[in-house]
């Protein structure tokens, strides 16, 4: 809805408390006690996205480290998206004058980043109420429309 509505820095914002609700939410149904579990619903932080990328990756379904190795390549710029470093300067500046200059590739990039994460959220949904198929259903439709190129 962003990208339709030219407010491409926002969606660029975005994708970083995107890529760590998905994150947390997985460690918090795969991985936490419930000690844990009762402490962040009381106002604890959960631990640091590092910890919580390791104790993921010890699990099967993530042992390939794909998750850790998405944040290393892109953890920069995305902390630079969010707190206004010097890429989301640069992307709302030309030579001349002060407006979006954010290219077409990049934003093709955040809305297939966008809904991958969008896919794999859905997904641990799907798969923490037992629902094979539409886990299968919604990766079908993923592919469908980010893979056809």
């Amino acid at each position: 809805m962003l990208v339709d509505h030219d407010i491409i820095g926002s969606a660029f914002v975005l994708i970083r408390p995107q890529f760590e609700a998905y994150v947390r939410g997985v460690w918090f149904h795969r991985c936490a006690t419930d000690t844990e579990i009762s402490g962040f619903l009381g106002g604890a932080e959960p631990p640091k996205i590092n910890t919580l990328l390791a104790a993921l990756e010890q699990l099967p379904a993530f042992s390939d480290s794909r998750l850790t190795t998405m944040k290393q390549s892109v953890w920069r710029n995305l902390n630079d998206f969010t707190h206004g470093g010097a890429i989301q300067v640069k992307a709302r500046n030309t030579r001349d004058e002060i407006k979006s200059n954010y290219r077409p590739e990049h934003i093709d990039g955040i809305l297939e980043t966008s809904a991958t994460l969008s896919l794999l959220g859905s997904v641990a949904i799907a798969a923490a109420v037992g629902d094979d198929a539409l886990a299968n259903e919604l990766s079908s439709v993923h592919d469908r429309l980010y893979r056809a190129g």
